[in-house]
């Protein structure tokens, strides 16, 4: 099992959300807080049930890492984002910075095998919205 500390991050923020997006951070859309450990456990292991020393030679995750927690709400308030634009307060987005993937590489498998609106890059998903927000707002 991967050691990890959750971080709670909060719309005023600011560092963070600017390193998550300078990472281009993976991120998980829709994801509840009480499912924190089976998205990292199992869904971004890869194969959890392979040996352990074979999940670190061919993708899965590094131990004692940080992920970051950020809810709609804090989403909306710190990008601005109104109407259609805008999530559900608690949603839930699981972002984990690239460093802490064994294979970088891996991270692309991941997108080709689960839904691509559940599943972006960070820096991606931010700049959809401020297009987006741009539009409504003109």
């Amino acid at each position: 099992m991967v050691k990890y500390t959750k971080i709670d991050v909060s719309y005023d923020d600011d560092d963070i959300f600017a390193a998550l997006e300078d990472d281009s951070a993976f991120t998980l859309i829709g994801v509840l807080e009480d499912d924190l450990d089976l998205m990292i456990n199992k869904f971004l292991q890869d194969d959890p049930d392979e040996d352990p020393e074979d999940i670190a030679k061919t993708g899965g995750l590094k131990d004692d890492i940080e992920v970051y927690f950020i809810r709609g709400k804090d989403m909306n308030k710190k990008y601005h984002l109104e109407g259609r634009n805008s999530y559900r307060d608690e949603l839930g987005f699981l972002v984990v910075p690239r460093e802490y993937f064994n294979d970088v590489d891996m991270v692309d498998r991941f997108r080709r095998a689960v839904h691509p609106v559940r599943l972006r890059w960070f820096d991606e998903l931010i700049e959809s919205h401020r297009r987006k927000q741009f539009k409504i707002v003109t």
